[in-house]
């Protein structure tokens, strides 16, 4: 289409797509950078004539200009800066909703400000480091980054849905706790609302209303602060299937571990980290997805654990961790996260019915009913002493929590007893305030572990790069498909001739290449996607600024 005969009511649409510049810009460089002279048929009122015209005669009578080359690649570099603006505003309003969700009440007193419950005074930085011996004694040392004492506690939490139909509600009055050293299980039938409840524990409810009260220490803490001192591990392995397992704990260890540690002592975290979960043998075996092999799904649910203990954190979130494993991972996973919570990490988890060896390792359990109601809340090991004054006895082929979860499925829903409620609650406010009156404040300490933004450009650059030649998916549309296409463009439109012939051939091969670098972004979505997601889970990990 001639551009001077757009309708002029419909001039801004050319005026706003960058198509219309870039093809612009491709045909001016075709017709003014050449000395040929076309051919070019006018037609006259009875007959036409063949006219000797220049190229740029060519280009006024198709309403292009080669004066407007500069202002076009101006115009295309400041339309991809405003489509990256837009991109960036957009994202960050989805970041912004995604976790605009808050605790009510959640205010917090000013003294007890807080973004991490860390202390860097025990962190050797430069040659002090050196001298401290860190590569020898990093476990340790990453262990005292962790608040001396942690009592993670939540009361009367409520988590409920608003939509047209009204308010659903999910969790009811939940109370627990959970501490250092210490495993804590949230159990129940499906549709009780665990992982929503965990969810809301860790500061990361999504797309519901969160009422009640999560306290750390006796303080009351924010899903912001919630989500600055916690890993969390969700049900499904969402891990970039082109990287290393090596390579991507050094992704995690560079931008996530504190800027003041060396590159060698983070190397040697890594190595521990990969000797503990048993991963040695496939450190430097692709991750995989659909399109690469890789590992098996015991070893991708123990490489997500470990690059969220890899930062050592005070408190470790799991979201069904045994969620389609066989019986032996299951078993290596539970004996892994014990390990974890005896080194000093308060690990909070949801299960569906795990097997009675597994139980061991569990030392609080939190069981929740089909209508997501607290129906015990308390030690592993006071589970029969409960289901005694219940009036309950479970058989001998069954343990105290099958019994009772069957219960659950069986019966109305029904809340624990007010006596022992009361006294697992007593416990747990005691203990907050033995620990608020001996730290107090010096509990909570800042902490900037945020990698610098060109340390983040280098690292998603290169891991980018990593993708696009190792993912074939990604080499077949990008190069083999280029590659065929630009093949069969150059063999139709080979050797065209100067008529006006030629000269149609000239503008059509042109807008058939920018139709095609255009549609083959489209391909590539299945891949934008899984990249998108595995985004939003490392952001939410405060993996970047």
């Amino acid at each position: 289409l001639n551009k001077n005969t757009i309708p002029i009511g419909l001039q801004w649409l050319a005026n706003i797509s960058f198509f219309n510049y870039a093809y612009e810009v491709l045909v001016v460089n075709e017709f003014h950078y050449t000395n040929t002279m076309f051919n070019f048929t006018a037609p006259l009122t009875n007959h036409s004539v063949s006219v000797p015209t220049s190229g740029d005669g060519i280009l006024q009578v198709f309403g292009f200009d080669y004066r407007r080359l500069p202002g076009d690649l101006v115009i295309l570099v400041v339309i991809i800066g405003i489509l990256l603006c837009m991109t960036y505003v957009v994202l960050c309003f989805k970041l912004h909703k995604t976790w605009s969700n808050s605790i009510t009440p959640a205010s917090m007193p000013e003294h007890a400000e807080v973004t991490a419950v860390v202390s860097i005074s025990n962190l050797p930085l430069g040659k002090e480091a050196e001298k401290t011996g860190l590569a020898v004694d990093l476990p340790q040392t990453m262990l005292n980054l962790r608040a001396e004492y942690l009592i993670l506690s939540w009361s009367k939490l409520c988590c409920s849905t608003v939509d047209k139909q009204g308010v659903g509600s999910i969790v009811q009055h939940a109370s627990g706790l959970a501490m250092k050293y210490a495993m804590t299980a949230i159990m129940g039938p499906s549709g009780a609302g665990k992982t929503t409840l965990l969810d809301a524990i860790s500061g990361r409810a999504k797309s519901v209303q969160v009422q009640g009260e999560v306290r750390l220490n006796g303080w009351i803490a924010s899903p912001k602060q919630l989500r600055a001192i916690s890993g969390y591990v969700t049900q499904e392995d969402i891990l970039p299937g082109t990287s290393t397992v090596w390579e991507y704990f050094m992704f995690n260890a560079m931008l996530r571990m504190p800027q003041q540690m060396k590159r060698e002592y983070k190397r040697q975290r890594v190595f521990e980290i990969i000797q503990q979960l048993g991963l040695t043998k496939v450190a430097m075996s692709l991750i995989g997805d659909e399109f690469v092999r890789g590992l098996s799904g015991g070893e991708k649910r123990r490489l997500s654990i470990g690059v969220e203990i890899l930062i050592c954190p005070p408190v470790l979130f799991l979201d069904e961790p045994l969620s389609g494993l066989d019986s032996s991972n299951a078993s290596k996973v539970m004996s892994i996260l014990g390990d974890i919570a005896t080194s000093g990490v308060a690990v909070i988890l949801t299960l569906h019915q795990p097997r009675p060896d597994m139980l061991l390792t569990i030392d609080r359990l939190m069981i929740l009913s089909a209508g997501g109601c607290t129906v015990y809340s308390g030690p592993t090991s006071q589970l029969d002493t409960y289901l005694g004054e219940l009036g309950q006895s479970p058989p001998e082929s069954m343990t105290a929590v099958d019994f009772l979860l069957e219960l659950l499925v069986n019966t109305e829903v029904w809340g624990v007893s007010d006596g022992l409620k009361s006294s697992y609650e007593k416990i747990g406010l005691d203990l907050e305030e033995t620990f608020r009156s001996s730290r107090g404040e010096d509990t909570w300490k800042n902490l900037t572990n945020r990698a610098p933004f060109f340390l983040q450009m280098r690292m998603l650059s290169a891991r980018s790069l990593r993708n696009i030649y190792r993912n074939k998916y990604t080499l077949f549309v990008n190069f083999f498909l280029t590659f065929l296409v630009s093949i069969s463009v150059g063999t139709i439109f080979f050797n065209s001739q100067n008529n006006t012939g030629g000269i149609q051939n000239r503008f059509g091969s042109i807008f058939f290449i920018l139709l095609y670098l255009g549609m083959t972004s489209l391909g590539l979505l299945p891949i934008w996607r899984e990249q998108w997601i595995l985004f939003l889970k490392e952001n939410a990990s405060g993996t970047y600024t």
